[in-house]
Parts: C-alpha cells; sequence; structure tokens
C-alpha cells in the first residue's frame, strides 16, 4: 500500500473513528508529517476494513469488523454505530477512487 493511500486511512480514522479518542492529540491536515502522537494508532484496522470492502465485502461486514475490533480487541464497549457508519461510508469512497485511478491507469 502507497503512503498516499495510508495517509488517506488516516485522515478517515482520525475524523470519522477515533474509537480510543486521541483525535485532539493530532492536527488531522499535517498527520502525513506528524509525530506528536500516535498516528499509525488505527492503521492496522483501516488497512483491513478498506482491504475487505476491495474485496467484494458488504458495507455491513466491514462495520461489525470496526465495531468488534472496538469492543472486542480494544475492550472498549459498544462502538459507536454513527462513526462506523460514517467510517465505513468514507472508505467506500475511497475504494471507489482508488477503483477508478487503476482504470485510468490503465
Amino acid at each position: 500500500m502507497k503512503k498516499s493511500d495510508v495517509y488517506a486511512l488516516r485522515k478517515i480514522g482520525w475524523s470519522t473513528w477515533d474509537p480510543i479518542g486521541l483525535r485532539d492529540l493530532v492536527d488531522i491536515d499535517d498527520i502525513e508529517s506528524s509525530t506528536d502522537a500516535p498516528v499509525d494508532e488505527y492503521d492496522t484496522y483501516l488497512v483491513k476494513a478498506f482491504g475487505m470492502l476491495q474485496n467484494g465485502a458488504t458495507r455491513l461486514e466491514a462495520e461489525r469488523y470496526l465495531a468488534s475490533v472496538v469492543e472486542v480487541h480494544m475492550g472498549l464497549g459498544t462502538a459507536d454505530a454513527t462513526s462506523l457508519k460514517l467510517t465505513v461510508l468514507a472508505l467506500e469512497k475511497l475504494v471507489r477512487e482508488k477503483g477508478a485511478q487503476s482504470t485510468d491507469d490503465s
């Protein structure tokens, strides 16, 4: 995955998901060069959800995956349904954009 893709995922994660509540530690507009916070905190989860969507998973499957990350892996209780929906919608948009770029590059 290209760095620019990771940065795009980070912006989605930090602006719409952020289950731990670290948003105040990060300047989202400067996430590419920020060293003030754990900017990579959500990378693994977002890359997986993005990949799921790229490979044909449904929106609900991606939401359930991210909910399980929050509820089971992080142990933070019930995941916020609104942030899950917004996050997955943004990930779907990125999947479509990347698909269109691949088509344009061909």
